[in-house]
């Protein structure tokens, strides 16, 4: 089947910021959790991907979407960026993955994604046009790492666990 991705628009504001945003799941304090995504530039080719913890802190990390580049990134945040040509027959889509701590507290954690004019330049004059590509934001809660998209139309799904397997050719005797 055919995927279309969804043009993030910035608004015509002058001087402001322009993303999207959602609450993130209930999350588990002090554990990790990663939220993914496959972006594409337009008009626009940076992104950046901003968190709240449960303790109010945020922290933002930038990608180039043009060449998958990391920009600044926040020390609070693992970020990895890829090439994905292996489901979608585009070479300019970048799958992307960033982790974060929960932490501890009573607010609500956040994930923004902040259209950039450059690197860590969140804030600018909005023309109503300009904008990226983005599709398949995920949400892994409480896990330290990237999950396997499970491809939706109009309900949750849940899944069986993801399976790494290794081929060992030699027999376990040569693990060391």
């Amino acid at each position: 089947g055919a995927t279309t991705m969804d043009k993030l628009v910035e608004d015509a504001t002058a001087a402001d910021t322009h993303f999207l945003s959602r609450n993130t799941p209930a999350l588990t304090n002090n554990t990790r959790s990663t939220v993914t995504f496959r972006g594409r530039p337009s008009e626009r080719i940076w992104l950046g991907i901003q968190t709240t913890d449960k303790a109010g802190v945020t922290r933002t990390s930038y990608v180039n979407l043009n060449t998958g580049a990391k920009g600044t990134t926040d020390s609070g945040h693992d970020v990895v960026v890829r090439q994905d040509t292996a489901d979608i027959a585009v070479s300019d889509i970048y799958r992307v993955a960033v982790t974060f701590d929960s932490a501890s507290g009573v607010g609500t954690p956040i994930v923004r994604f902040l259209l950039a004019t450059a690197d860590a330049t969140p804030t600018y004059n909005g023309d109503g046009a300009s904008g990226l590509f983005l599709w398949g934001i995920g949400f892994a809660t409480d896990k330290s790492h990237a999950t396997s998209d499970i491809l939706t139309v109009a309900s949750a799904l849940t899944r069986a666990a993801d399976t790494l397997t290794v081929p060992v050719p030699w027999g376990l005797q040569d693990i060391t």
